[in-house]
């Protein structure tokens, strides 16, 4: 049985405040980044659940789904779970010659507003699987899965190269990299391919799917995806870790290094913030703008506007691989290679 969950209902004058600074108010941004710090300063997780993987599961990310299911991602399966208490109740297994290199949900385009009366329409999200080879010959596939029940799965490309290496979706469009070709298919048809200068090691795409940060080894390119033009680049004063992410509007973008994490403008590629933050090994973005960092065995959640640290989860037994929060932003879900832990605010 899934669990579904309401839609968050978050405070007017904070709703407020954040549309305000969404459209530039310098005042607004600074009463939005002190209100998100007196609330976050007195968050507090603590563990509710912990589910057991296969040890040869080799799990590596976890996305949670519009309705708030959740999808744990491993190299030869995937897993549908309610996430309270968690519970499996589907998987869909991988051919044994290639294994799940990377994910993303597919959610698509979402419209900004409805007329009074009218409906909002909320296409159905997929998740989206980039393959990699694992025994000589055969091809790789780009599969993409319908939700919620991880339904008929089909191939959107294949590849005779090794595999994939990341992958993002957002709109109508789905990006995915194989050395250091990139490309970009669009729901209605076309494909837009360019090189990257170096190999990609991450993607990460805003929610129309308008606006896509490309990782490699030493540089971080936005772009338009629909355009083979770069957007920006980003003036990077150290090498990036391979993880990264974009806000839901496209404006900001994430990256990681050794030892701070990033927070830069899209337009221009310049650099907003730097977080002092030791071995963020991963980086995820909710949709209201929390950033949630992964440092061992441990998640810290930080407000990506201010820099301010809202919490740190309890430590762990194993090595955190990644995590995310849930559609109401009150269950935070961490996932290593073979466990699984849910994080409630105390």
């Amino acid at each position: 049985m899934r669990v579904r969950y309401p839609r968050r209902v978050a405070d007017d004058g904070l709703r407020r405040l954040e549309r305000e600074a969404a459209q530039g108010d310098p005042q607004a941004a600074a009463r939005l980044a002190r209100e998100r710090a007196r609330v976050g300063a007195a968050r507090a997780w603590m563990l509710v659940d912990t589910w057991p993987l296969d040890a040869k599961e080799r799990a590596h990310d976890a996305l949670f789904t519009p309705d708030g299911d959740l999808l744990v991602v491993g190299a030869r399966r995937v897993r549908l779970m309610a996430p309270t208490p968690l519970a499996p109740v589907r998987g869909l297994r991988r051919p044994v010659a290639r294994e799940v290199a990377c994910a993303a949900l597919w959610e698509g385009a979402r419209p900004s507003g409805a007329p009074a009366g009218g409906i909002r329409v909320r296409p159905r999200a997929r998740l989206v699987l980039g393959e990699r080879r694992t025994s000589c010959g055969g091809a790789c596939s780009l599969v993409v899965v319908g939700l919620p029940g991880l339904d008929r799965p089909r191939a959107l490309h294949e590849t005779d190269e090794v595999g994939f290496d990341a992958v993002a979706a957002g709109g109508d469009v789905v990006v995915a990299a194989t050395s250091d070709v990139v490309r970009a298919w669009r729901e209605g048809g076309g494909v837009t391919t360019w090189r990257h200068p170096e190999r990609v090691r991450a993607l990460a795409m805003d929610a129309l799917g308008r606006r896509v940060l490309v990782v490699g080894e030493r540089t971080a390119i936005v772009r338009d995806p629909a355009q083979v033009d770069d957007v920006a680049a980003l003036a990077l004063d150290a090498p990036p870790l391979p993880t990264c992410a974009v806000t839901a509007d496209g404006a900001l973008a994430v990256t990681a290094s050794r030892d701070a994490v990033h927070v830069w403008e899209t337009a221009a590629g310049q650099r907003v913030r730097r977080v002092p933050c030791d071995g963020a090994l991963r980086v995820t973005l909710a949709r209201s703008g929390l950033l949630l960092t992964v440092h061992g065995a441990r998640v810290g959640l930080w407000d990506v506007g201010s820099g301010q640290q809202l919490g740190v989860t309890p430590r762990v037994e194993e090595r955190v691989r990644a995590a995310t929060l849930d559609p109401t932003e009150r269950l935070l879900v961490a996932v290593g290679q073979t466990r699984v832990w849910t994080f409630r605010q105390a």
